[in-house]
């Protein structure tokens, strides 16, 4: 019986811990899930995004190969970062040509992953998917604003017309980014160019272990723990928030007065200016209201979240930032605790949907520490997160998503 072959592109897979690494592991298994006949190819690089994740994940169904490419870790730079991202290109689309496949998925939020499916597509004429989690041309033009970053956004939105143009069907992650591809989405309509709406969501099983966990908490304890769990990148900008936190010692004396402490937990390219900014201002208290723990794998939050009191999150500004889902916010919704969160437009909106959800103005620490006063009192309500949730039950998202693919 001849198989049909997908080859699955994602610059991320577990053990590497990201929002777009876990998606990939749960599309994946959906595939395998839905038609028993079908032979995956992951192609992904190895872990050294985050150097304390060594150990690679055995691989336990003989129709799924995962392929691991090296690339060289040169740091948290975005120069460095693409460089090893071109390693990446090199490896994975002649490997992709020489397996053939039927179908090619990719999931991305860097251009350079879905541009080198988009290469393998055109030389192996398989159906190209895309998966697509981010508007990278938008990113970059707000938030790497050197002199001729202009000329880079016309070469990187030139890329992603000759993306948009070669695939099949286009997944997009967000709806929030619908008013910026409706002119495009119209136009490629036109081409016979799919569009769907799969965004991220929660699985049951661990919802039902952050639940667990959060019912178990101990309510006795002194310190008013306000957790931050995810990526320390300029996406999220906490190294921002902490800046003008410590600019004021009043803010400092609130928190040491209040018993309030932020624990972070995470990695990413300001992971290093974080642990310089708390370490430099130890003399007014600053290790005693900031504690830096680092990187927890995922199968480890729900223990975290038990000890928490609230959870906060933050996106930069940005018009890409503005209209993204962060995947965060489904995790942190399975708790019964208050969600400190800055954000504006769409994303500010879809927020503002999940019940004892609190904003506070980006990088403003006088908005945070009000948010921070209120989530003191404030009741959630566990039944109306639960309805949120539903919405948002990725078993149910991932299994129609996969459908689409396989009946396309």
């Amino acid at each position: 019986m001849k198989y049909k072959k997908l080859v699955f592109f994602s610059y991320h897979y577990p053990p590497d811990q990201s929002a777009g690494a876990y998606r990939a592991e749960e599309i994946t298994k959906k595939f395998l899930d839905e038609d028993p006949n079908l032979k995956i190819w992951v192609l992904t690089s190895r872990p050294n995004r985050y150097i304390k994740l060594k150990n690679i994940y055995s691989q336990k169904n003989r129709n799924l190969k995962i392929i691991r490419f090296w690339v060289p870790y040169l740091g948290l730079g975005h120069r460095n970062r693409s460089i090893a991202y071109l390693f990446y290109f090199l490896q994975s689309v002649p490997k992709a040509i020489f397996i053939r496949p039927n179908i090619i998925l990719a999931t991305s939020a860097k251009l350079l992953t879905s541009f080198a499916a988009t290469c393998a597509a055109k030389l192996s004429f398989a159906k190209l998917f895309i998966d697509y989690r981010d508007t990278l041309s938008d990113n970059y033009f707000y938030l790497y604003r050197w002199t001729n970053r202009i000329f880079l956004h016309i070469f990187i939105v030139w890329i992603e017309n000759i993306v948009f143009k070669t695939a099949y069907s286009i997944n997009i992650v967000s709806y929030g980014f619908k008013d910026i591809f409706l002119g495009l989405e119209n136009h490629l309509k036109k081409n016979m160019v799919k569009f769907t709406y799969f965004t991220n969501g929660i699985k049951d099983e661990y919802r039902n272990t952050i639940i667990k966990r959060c019912r178990r908490r101990n309510n006795l304890q002194k310190t008013y723990n306000v957790v931050y769990a995810g990526n320390l990148g300029d996406g999220q900008d906490i190294l921002g928030l902490l800046e003008d936190l410590f600019k004021k010692q009043k803010n400092i004396e609130y928190f040491l007065k209040n018993d309030i402490c932020l624990n972070l937990f995470g990695s990413g390219p300001q992971e290093k200016k974080i642990k310089e900014i708390i370490q430099n201002n130890q003399n007014f208290g600053s290790d005693e209201v900031v504690k830096f723990i680092g990187l927890i794998k995922k199968e480890d939050m729900p223990k975290i979240y038990e000890k928490a009191d609230c959870l906060f999150l933050q996106l930069a500004k940005g018009q890409s930032l503005s209209m993204v889902i962060p995947s965060k916010i489904f995790e942190y919704s399975a708790t019964n605790y208050p969600i400190l969160f800055a954000a504006s437009g769409f994303t500010k909106e879809f927020i503002e949907q999940v019940n004892g959800s609190l904003y506070f103005e980006q990088n403003n620490s006088t908005s945070f520490i009000k948010a921070l006063k209120k989530s003191r009192k404030i009741k959630v309500n566990y039944d109306s997160r639960t309805k949120f949730l539903r919405r948002f039950n990725t078993n149910q998202i991932f299994e129609k998503y996969v459908k689409h693919i396989l009946n396309s």
